[in-house]
């Protein structure tokens, strides 16, 4: 089992994503939080851990 969350938060607004600032050739920025969670169970052996995690923090600027 695995469980992902994704949290992104948009400067200008929310009203500027980065892929449209290309072609309007203006500043923008956007923070991105991605983590998740993945339960092996069984699957790997009784010595492994039972939770493993991961985490990942994009900062994309245009300017």
């Amino acid at each position: 089992q695995e469980m992902d969350v994704v949290v992104t938060k948009y400067f200008k607004k929310g009203l500027l994503p980065a892929a449209l600032s290309q072609s309007i050739d203006e500043p923008s920025a956007l923070v991105r939080l991605r983590a998740g969670v993945f339960k092996p169970g069984d699957a790997y052996g009784s010595g492994v851990d039972s939770y493993m995690h991961r985490a990942f923090v994009d900062v994309i600027w245009k300017f």
